[in-house]
């Protein structure tokens, strides 16, 4: 073996077997990684903890740290103590949704991806939803996902629902028309963070949205009202950056095949329109 070969090799096994234990070993702060760089890039050991519905839970032997592990094995995260019962309950329910819910949803539309495939994991459909205990939720994203609410979506943030809580649905005033949000889906990022789209209000003032977007409200103008602006009305002013970003509401429901092809499918259909 020539002295190149040797140093790749020592560098590889110093940057895989000497990481012993799992990533919240050497950073506490980890929320998730690749399940691929769990498994080879340290050591553990692991053992089971319990077969989800979905997917199963894992715990580092050294550190303690708990880990959800999917179903298709592409991505784990860290399950926080303080997430350990709500992700029990999760478990034990069967969020289904309604047939008359799904009929509302299905005229609403999903949101599809966008051309980096952020939140390949959800299938997420905004809508007003009224609870069982009577709370009005005007932006509100039915949440289609094979996880519970662990990761980056919902790290540091306990306001989200199931299913089962749900009462109705309705369409939202807030929501923009789905041609406008597959719009928002197609932004590339021009610099760090800032992937504009250009919209106009119906006093022909223009806006300008930052990523995907599903829900608007400027200047007391909502997302039903706004519309995608002419070439000759991009001439004519330019776009302010919006102020007010929606803080979305996720509701929780269980993937299914069915509506995998309902939604997903329907919305990559949509990217071509």
């Amino acid at each position: 073996m020539n002295l190149l070969k040797y140093i790749k090799k020592l560098l590889k096994y110093n940057n895989t077997v000497d990481k012993k234990g799992c990533p919240a070993c050497h950073s506490p702060n980890v929320i998730g990684t690749s399940f691929s760089s769990l498994k080879n890039d340290y050591s553990g050991p692991y053992h089971d903890l319990k077969t989800l519905k979905i997917g199963r839970l894992v715990q580092c032997e050294s550190c303690k740290t708990i880990w959800f592990v999917d179903n298709s094995k592409s991505k784990v995260d860290t399950v926080p103590q303080n997430r350990l019962q709500t992700v029990e309950d999760w478990n034990n329910k069967k969020l289904e949704i309604h047939p008359e819910h799904l009929k509302v949803l299905s005229e609403i539309g999903c949101t599809p991806l966008d051309h980096y495939g952020n939140l390949k994991e959800f299938i997420s459909i905004p809508c007003k939803c009224i609870l069982e205990n009577g709370q009005i939720i005007e932006n509100a994203i039915i949440s289609i996902q094979s996880k519970p609410p662990v990761g980056l979506m919902y790290y540091n943030n306990d306001n989200f629902f199931f299913i089962d809580q749900v009462k109705s649905i309705e369409h939202s005033d807030l929501t923009l028309p789905l041609d406008i949000r597959i719009a928002t889906t197609k932004s590339y990022e021009i610099s760090m963070g800032y992937a504009p789209t250009v919209v106009i209000a119906p006093n022909n003032q223009m806006y300008i949205t930052n990523w995907t977007t599903n829900f608007f409200y400027e200047d007391g103008f909502k997302g039903k009202e706004i519309k995608i602006p002419s070439d000759q009305q991009r001439q004519l002013q330019n776009g302010i950056d919006t102020k007010n970003k929606l803080k979305e509401i996720r509701i929780i429901a269980d993937w299914t095949a069915e509506l995998e092809k309902i939604f997903r499918l329907k919305g990559v259909s949509s990217e071509k329109m």
